[in-house]
């Protein structure tokens, strides 16, 4: 069996969204996709993904604010389905006053479990919180400053 190799990526300019809302909790409620990609069909079972990203958001609360970031396979495009099979567990930090602007590049090797045929959208979701978060903040996303790339590899 020979293996062979897609590559995708959403290219510079691709951010769905310019702010993320940053409640005080509940932060998967204001959960958001950055990023997505179509991979034309969901994974089928053994093929394996290595998945790249990075964002860059900037926050003016003057506190402590919380990025998370993540990768899940969705069966819709768009922010509606913000849900799905998270591909890694959603790791984060402190941005806090004195950076200003956080970075996040998180990256995966996965192989696929079973085969998912429907779940052909990949993206990169984003969520922030602060305890100090007045009613309705929300996180600059940095437009022009990240990307989503994903190297498919299936066996022939």
């Amino acid at each position: 069996m020979t293996p062979t190799m897609q590559y995708y990526s959403t290219g510079e300019s691709a951010e769905l969204v310019t702010s993320i809302p940053c409640p005080k909790t509940n932060l998967l409620s204001a959960r958001r996709a950055i990023y997505e990609l179509d991979l034309g069909t969901g994974p089928a079972v053994g093929e394996v993904f290595q998945i790249t990203g990075q964002l860059e958001v900037t926050q003016e609360l003057g506190n402590n604010v919380s990025v998370v970031t993540g990768f899940i396979l969705c069966e819709t495009s768009g922010q509606a389905d913000c849900v799905g099979y998270e591909v890694n567990e959603q790791l984060g930090e402190n941005v806090t006053a004195g950076m200003h602007h956080g970075e996040r590049t998180p990256s995966r090797q996965w192989k696929a479990p079973g085969d998912m045929p429907n779940h052909r959208y990949l993206k990169l979701i984003c969520y922030c919180a602060s305890s100090a978060a007045p009613t309705g903040f929300v996180v600059q996303v940095m437009q022009d400053y990240g990307h989503l790339d994903v190297v498919r590899w299936t066996l022939a």
